[in-house]
């Protein structure tokens, strides 16, 4: 079997079912949806078949937490990963990103 074609365990694949991308790889983070609390509820980037996606900010912690999938944010040619610190969404790499500081995703199809 090759390595990138690895067979996932039941919790593995319903985390790849939540996020809506069947992906081996880390998924990128690029935007985030706000309620009117300007607080960030759900966050989204570009998926593996060139669609977009987007799920609740919870789910991406609670998969981080239980190491389902992998995400990441770009800055410039760099991908810093990302995990859970204190029950927020932080880059492996402290840099001083928060999720506030992502921009307002625009609408998924």
């Amino acid at each position: 079997m090759l390595r990138g074609n690895a067979a996932q365990s039941p919790d593995a694949a319903v985390g790849a079912a939540v996020v809506q991308e069947p992906s081996p790889g880390a998924l990128e983070i690029d935007c985030g949806r706000r309620d009117a609390r300007g607080q960030v509820t759900h966050v989204g980037g570009p998926g593996a078949s060139g669609r977009r996606w987007m799920v609740p900010l919870e789910v991406v912690v609670t998969s981080l937490e239980r190491g389902d999938a992998r995400y990441f944010v770009a800055r410039g040619w760099q991908q810093l990963g990302l995990g859970v610190k204190d029950g927020e969404l932080v880059t492996m790499v402290d840099d001083g990103w928060s999720v506030r500081s992502l921009p307002v995703c625009s609408e998924v199809s």
